[in-house]
């Protein structure tokens, strides 16, 4: 396989990926004892894939040198997929930070027998 490839691969598979995991996290969100922090970090997955889908059509555009949106759209567009990308970092960290917060608390509610070490 030639490089050109492992570009073409990586620019399919991240936002598949991404939308795939995303999917997975509202299931969890739906099923779950931890629903708030799950849909959190689903959401944040919703906008790391926005992000990565304009990257797949950029590679689109740089390839065959043409799509469906010009050169000025895309450049149009960056700012919006920077805000999308570091809006899903950040809802993403916070979706991280609940859930730990949610897990340390059902496991102090957990009734566990005294620690009698002496």
């Amino acid at each position: 396989m030639s490089p050109e490839n492992y570009s073409w691969i990586a620019a399919f598979a991240t936002p598949v990926s991404t939308l795939l995991v995303t999917i997975i996290f509202f299931y969890g969100a739906f099923h779950s004892q931890f629903r708030l922090s799950f849909s959190v970090i689903g959401v944040a997955g919703v906008f790391l894939f926005l992000s990565e889908f304009y990257w797949l059509g950029a590679t689109i555009q740089q390839t065959y040198g043409g799509s469906q949106l010009t050169f000025k759209a895309f450049r149009l567009l960056f700012p919006i997929q920077a805000l999308c990308f570091y809006t899903g970092i950040a809802v993403s960290i916070a979706g991280d930070a609940l859930l730990v917060y949610q897990a340390v608390r059902e496991h102090n509610k957990t009734d566990r027998p005294p620690n009698n070490i002496s």
